[in-house]
């Protein structure tokens, strides 16, 4: 809420009810204790563009850092390349250009497998195997006995992500990318622009 009226607050300065608004998901933050606060921030950060118009996100998740907590000088410019593709995209015209990774869904195929499905993919999502950032946890971030022990992406949809577990799904399980204050996440597409973090997702059965 209070990053909808900033966003208005802007815009009356600028008298400019549709002025462009663009940001990026903040990223990761080196600390030893565990923060879901951190993680609800994030939420609501990918969840925001659908309330707020004329606004777009990219993701700093797979970002190497400076600090505990600042991109590097590297990850700021490639974070430069995302928004300004973002840019041509919205504002310039170059409607082949996709939005980066969004998700779409997360559903259980098999017993021990996991369909997740993004949409605005530029050509197909990069790597092709180990996929690294898709784990399993409670509501509350608590990590669940049942691991993701592989990620690739599906050889028939290149806008899918496999996850196979290692035991059946418990009723708890909630899918998240980019877990905990610190995680590992390489999910990409052709043009470089990256999957959100995300969690936690409700996994359709």
């Amino acid at each position: 809420t209070r990053f909808a009226r900033l966003i208005v607050a802007f815009r009356q300065d600028f008298k400019d009810s549709k002025l462009p608004f663009y940001y990026v998901q903040i990223g990761r933050h080196v600390r030893a204790e565990a923060n879901l606060a951190w993680k609800q921030v994030q939420e609501a950060q990918r969840l925001a563009v659908n309330d707020i118009p004329h606004t777009a996100v990219v993701s700093s998740i797979d970002m190497r850092l400076d600090d505990a907590i600042h991109a590097s000088t590297e990850g700021v410019k490639r974070l430069g390349r995302r928004l300004a593709k973002r840019v041509r995209r919205d504002l310039f015209g170059h409607s082949s250009l996709e939005t980066g990774p969004r998700l779409a869904d997360a559903r259980l195929v098999s017993p021990y497998t996991i369909a997740v499905r993004f949409t605005g993919v530029n050509s197909e999502l990069v790597p092709a195997d180990r996929i690294l950032g898709f784990s399993l946890a409670s509501r509350e971030g608590r990590a669940s006995e049942t691991l993701v022990f592989r990620a690739e992406r599906d050889a028939e949809d290149p806008q899918t992500v496999i996850l196979r577990r290692t035991k059946e799904l418990a009723d708890g399980d909630f899918l998240w990318y980019g877990a905990g204050l610190n995680p590992t996440c390489n999910l990409v597409d052709t043009e470089d622009l990256a999957a959100l973090a995300f969690g936690p997702i409700q996994i359709e059965r």
